[in-house]
């Protein structure tokens, strides 16, 4: 892709569509930012503001965590498949019992409607890439690390594009 159509293809995402890539896609379950049982885990420094919080995501899936940390190399890979086939849904009820072996993902929200800024809490590499390609194409930095800023968004891409969910976020599918 040339620089200009990296600027046109990569705008900010809506946060409905993060919602639903965030359920649908990644199996998360979506929590209220008022629930008590979440409260202790909002008090980390680099949360986005309390008020800014769109939403709360606790990805619990071994599978999908599996896919995100390099286990698996895509989408659809045999193995991803066969292994998410086995897996048991859990309740949003229940979100407690897996806490600590998932991955939290705060959204937030500026105005309400576009993804301004997010956070990951455990581990999930490729879901940075993936979250950093929903920010859309970087803002003007500074002069001196702005060409590091786009080689950086570039290797997200790859990233992104090797796992076989690019063309889902260029596009706006789940």
């Amino acid at each position: 892709m040339e620089f200009l159509d990296l600027k046109e293809n990569f705008i900010p995402k809506k946060v409905s569509f993060i919602h639903e890539m965030m359920v649908n896609r990644f199996r998360a379950i979506a929590i209220n930012k008022f629930d008590p049982r979440i409260s202790h885990l909002l008090k980390d420094p680099y949360i986005p503001d309390f008020s800014e919080i769109y939403g709360i995501y606790c990805v619990y899936s071994k599978s999908i965590l599996g896919l995100l940390n390099n286990k698996y190399s895509s989408f659809d890979s045999y193995e991803f498949n066969t292994d998410q086939q086995k897996e048991k849904k859990i309740l949003s009820e229940e979100f407690e019992d897996v806490l600590d072996i998932s991955t939290i993902v705060v959204i937030s929200s500026i105005d309400g409607v576009y993804i301004s800024n997010y956070y990951i809490g455990g581990s999930a590499e490729r879901l940075n890439s993936i979250l950093n390609l929903c920010l859309g194409f970087p803002k003007q930095t500074e002069a001196k690390y702005y060409k590091n800023t786009i080689s950086l968004f570039i290797k997200d891409i790859s990233i992104v594009e090797k796992m076989g969910y690019l063309d889902n976020i260029l596009n706006e599918k789940v």
